[in-house]
């Protein structure tokens, strides 16, 4: 009898835990301590649920300002930056989210509404440039990539892009590419990943592009 009054008890507390969805498009780190100089822990994707188990401080980041989190994610526990949640009962911030998140994957007139500004402003309506304009890549919400450009007939998925250290778009190609736009001050870069090191890509108008 006391045993099953205790497996009522643990269902019914879990049923009443505090949950929340990951609404930050590129996924959201989850980390062993609450700062971004913690160690990474896991990526949680876009749309996740999390059981919030803690509230912890609040920080500004990048001009964004919320609490962090303790949190568990399947079996996994860490702590996330909070701004880049929506509590599970909130359905009308739910159904937003989810309306740009079911848009075929493409930049649109809901961009204001579904990216973060940082990640507008490193991009060009949710493209990132290749190295003199030959190329193009179209930043998808699910973290995938379409690429255009000369070098591919007609346009398809490649690799995968992530957004990193609150000030950098990361794009895996694959086969060893990986490009990236970075803000530096006001100023965006754009650099490819050669020789271990991240250099400089002219963009198109300068000299040394054909």
């Amino acid at each position: 009898m006391h045993v099953g009054l205790l497996a009522l008890t643990i269902a019914l507390l879990s049923a009443c835990a505090d949950k929340a969805v990951v609404t930050a498009t590129a996924g959201l780190y989850m980390r062993n301590a609450p700062s971004v100089e913690a160690g990474q822990v896991a990526l949680l994707p876009a749309g996740a649920e999390v059981e919030i188990l803690e509230e912890g401080p609040e920080q500004t980041i990048n001009g964004v300002t919320g609490h962090w989190k303790r949190i568990k994610h399947n079996s996994t526990e860490g702590w996330v930056f909070g701004a880049y949640l929506i509590d599970s009962s909130n359905s009308e911030a739910l159904d937003g989210f989810r309306k740009c998140t079911s848009r075929g994957g493409y930049w649109h007139s809901e961009q204001d509404t579904c990216y973060p500004a940082r990640l507008r402003k490193l991009s060009e309506n949710g493209r990132v440039t290749g190295p003199c304009g030959l190329d193009f890549y179209t930043l998808l919400p699910n973290g995938k990539i379409r690429a255009t450009g000369i070098y591919y007939d007609g346009a398809r998925m490649r690799g995968h892009w992530s957004f990193e250290d609150g000030n950098s778009i990361v794009l895996n190609l694959g086969g060893g590419d990986k490009y990236r736009a970075r803000l530096h001050g006001d100023t965006v870069l754009y650099e490819a990943f050669m020789e271990n090191r991240w250099s400089s890509y002219p963009l198109p108008g300068n000299p040394a592009c054909p």
